[in-house]
């Protein structure tokens, strides 16, 4: 899904303004209005899971062991009754398969890079001397972190309190072991540690951890997201397991990605539809099958961003960059993007740009070319700011490729330009004044209404000073 964007555009209108206070007679009643507030938006929590896939890639794998292996075998599979369904397997560094079925139409491959031990493959025609292929980077967990891309559009904002009070984003900074049982899940889950789900789990949720996993009993879960893997895990195995499923019966709507380590099925009766992707897949005594719903990854992503973000100054100078990457096994051959800046900035300087396919005309960028697989390119350029005090500067940068579209934005807010209000009070009477007595600061576009209330003895006659101000508003 795209992030939902809001852009606020703020324009200097007031005048400094002084107000003048006599306390005669009556009472005065108002209210004070400061401006507008954007809350930061959450991601849909989708009812229906459907994980979009390239039809250019013809390799579809809905598993993917990219080696290199610890055990000898990138894919082990040990008196296990695995079906794979309109998904194809790979093993980048040796395998084992044992009673494997293969159903699709046409049967989708199954490739293994030599050795392979007691292979027995049925349903399809399968390929025990595959060319090894280079592993696909398929997310970056700087995207799911404090501050990442995904984490603000789940709902993390500066300031927020972890765990609970991102809106649908939680952050543990240790380990995750949820109560429960088994525990319910909701949001997309970044765990410094280690995640424990020994009592199960359910719910639509994605979980990012820089630390192993531990999953048993009963766990029923659906992405959160659709871009987002249901698990993922930068922990490096051996030692250990970057993701261990013991005695569980697992309902897996959504990826498994483990790019460094070991994910080990052992006692498992399992039902994933998704791309599990890890250095070594292991299953032992279980029961799985695992279905590929177009479970391919689309291999084309764009980033945008621009620095400083917040308190930009008046026709200052930021900076953008922007990076697309190409995270399959196979070329696209027609890579396009495309980023035409918007009202409020200009064009500056080149600080980072691919050697060939280059074409820019003014504020707008355009580059055609071809994209290697696991590789990438990035643009970084400056843009200086010639719109309004207050200004929110959103700039979108699209994307497509051979079967793919896309695009991402940043925005930066320049520092408003602040006024004046100083409020005094004349006659022999007393009262209160709100704003009390004195000198304030306020950002253009904010609204003041002045309130006086007068002491026993005294009444209100009337508020005076600049044009305007004799409506108790300014």
């Amino acid at each position: 899904m795209s992030p939902y964007l809001v852009s606020h555009r703020m324009r200097t209108f007031a005048a400094r303004r002084l107000a003048a206070l006599s306390l005669t007679v009556g009472l005065a009643l108002a209210v004070l209005v400061l401006g507008i507030s954007l809350q930061p938006g959450a991601a849909a929590m989708p009812d229906e899971v459907t994980l979009a896939i390239s039809p250019v890639i013809t390799q579809t794998y809905v598993i993917f062991a990219s080696g290199p292996s610890g055990n000898h075998y990138s894919f082990l599979e040990i008196g296990s009754d695995l079906t794979l369904v309109g998904g194809g397997l790979y093993a980048g560094d040796g395998g084992r398969l044992v009673n494997v079925t293969v159903l699709g139409d046409p049967p989708p491959p199954v490739d293994v890079v030599p050795p392979c031990n007691g292979c027995q493959v049925s349903g399809t025609t399968p390929n025990f001397n595959a060319t090894p292929l280079v592993p696909p980077i398929l997310y970056d967990v700087s995207d799911f972190s404090p501050g990442g891309q995904y984490a603000q559009e789940s709902g993390w904002f500066p300031g927020c309190v972890a765990p609970d009070g991102c809106g649908n984003y939680h952050y543990y900074s240790g380990d995750f072991s949820p109560v429960g049982n088994p525990p319910t899940l909701s949001g997309l889950y970044f765990v410094e540690g280690q995640v424990k789900l020994t009592h199960g789990a359910v719910g639509t949720a994605s979980i990012v951890s820089m630390g192993p996993m531990d999953l048993s009993g009963n766990i029923n879960l659906t992405t959160y997201d659709p871009r987002f893997p249901v698990l993922f895990t930068m922990a490096v195995a051996p030692p250990g397991d970057a993701i261990s499923i013991f005695n569980s019966y697992i309902e897996l709507q959504g990826g498994i990605y483990t790019p460094n380590g070991i994910v080990n099925f052992s006692g498992v009766s399992a039902s994933m539809a998704g791309l599990v992707y890890a250095q070594d897949i292991a299953l032992a005594g279980s029961s799985i099958t695992f279905t590929c719903p177009s479970c391919d990854i689309p291999p084309l992503s764009l980033r945008k961003a621009v620095t400083p973000t917040i308190d930009v100054p008046y026709h200052g100078v930021v900076t953008y960059t922007i990076a697309l990457r190409n995270r399959y096994v196979l070329i696209d051959t027609s890579a396009l993007v495309t980023d035409t800046l918007p009202a409020g900035v200009t064009f500056g300087q080149w600080l980072e740009q691919p050697a060939d396919g280059l074409i820019q005309n003014g504020d707008a960028i355009t580059w055609t070319g071809e994209l290697s697989a696991s590789t990438g390119i990035t643009f970084t350029f400056t843009a200086t700011h010639t719109g309004d005090y207050g200004d929110v500067i959103t700039n979108t940068a699209y994307f497509s490729g051979a079967a793919h579209t896309g695009s991402d934005s940043a925005t930066f807010t320049v520092t408003p330009i602040y006024y004046t209000l100083t409020i005094t009070t004349a006659g022999n009477g007393s009262g209160i004044v709100t704003p009390t007595v004195g000198m304030h600061q306020y950002p253009s576009n904010t609204v003041v209404a002045l309130q006086a209330t007068p002491y026993v003895s005294s009444t209100f006659a009337g508020w005076s000073g600049d044009a305007g101000c004799a409506d108790g508003q300014v």
